[in-house]
């Protein structure tokens, strides 16, 4: 029970994902951080407080280190399927 428990742990923080994965979060990380700028901007802004800005940004960065970070599901659901290992050739003689 112990073992199970230990090697769910260890899959969850093992930190593969798969290629179609990383494109996601690539383009999630993108795309929020262009949004959470421009909205902590404006927030700051309107408020005229720094400070709203810099919790607003540093906030939204936690959130988006939850949901990138960790090798969740749907990130490995397409996984790479490697080629069989070929013996090797001995295509040169010695002369």
């Amino acid at each position: 029970m112990v073992n199970q428990a230990e090697e769910k742990i260890r899959e969850l923080f093992e930190g593969t994902i798969d290629f179609k994965g990383q494109d996601h979060v690539e383009s999630t990380i993108h795309y929020w951080l262009i949004i959470t700028t421009a909205v902590s901007f404006v927030v700051g802004l309107a408020f005229q407080d720094i400070s709203y800005t810099f919790k607003l940004f540093f906030g939204s960065s936690a959130l988006l280190a939850l949901y990138v970070v960790p090798p969740w599901p749907f990130l490995t659901r397409n996984p790479v399927t490697w080629l069989p290992e070929m013996p090797p050739s001995h295509t040169k003689k010695s002369q």
